[in-house]
């Protein structure tokens, strides 16, 4: 079995606080909105992560704050994905939302009006783009699989 790789959280928390700010910031409003209207924070690792009661198979991240649906709670493979995201942030720093974020959301909302009109099955991969792959890539590297249980926090 492969040993997973820790990333120090003081590293972690200060990277995405410094050099990742612009996304930190967006992601305490994000959570201050979730916090408002009732949801309950979660822990996926160093990530905290709120749950939308729909079942809708997606995921987004804002720095260490991720927003997931029902139907994602216990996957691994997205919450580790959306992990990914942050340690991308933490590479890309401020231009990660130009880099990462905005195509990111042009393209699933791209891939779901390609579903919506039924042409979804000729679609690539999710992950054949770099974006995508390499946040998975690095978030089932670094994820450690006692967080969904919140174990290891």
């Amino acid at each position: 079995m492969k040993k997973q790789k820790k990333i120090n959280k003081f590293l972690y928390y200060g990277v995405l606080c410094t050099w990742g700010i612009v996304n930190t910031l967006i992601g305490l409003l994000v959570a201050l909105f979730m916090l408002i209207t009732g949801h309950k924070p979660k822990r996926f690792g160093p990530m905290i992560y709120f749950v939308v009661n729909k079942e809708w198979g997606w995921g987004v991240n804002f720095s260490f704050i991720m927003v997931i649906t029902k139907d994602c709670e216990n996957d691994f493979h997205v919450l580790s994905h959306e992990y990914g995201h942050s340690l991308q942030n933490m590479i890309f720093g401020v231009f990660h939302l130009f880099l990462v974020d905005i195509p990111s959301a042009i393209r699933y909302w791209y891939r779901e009006f390609m579903w919506y009109i039924g042409k979804g099955k000729d679609l690539p991969d999710y992950d054949a783009i770099w974006f995508e792959g390499t946040a998975t890539k690095y978030g089932m590297e670094y994820a450690d699989r006692n967080w969904i249980s919140g174990g290891n926090n």
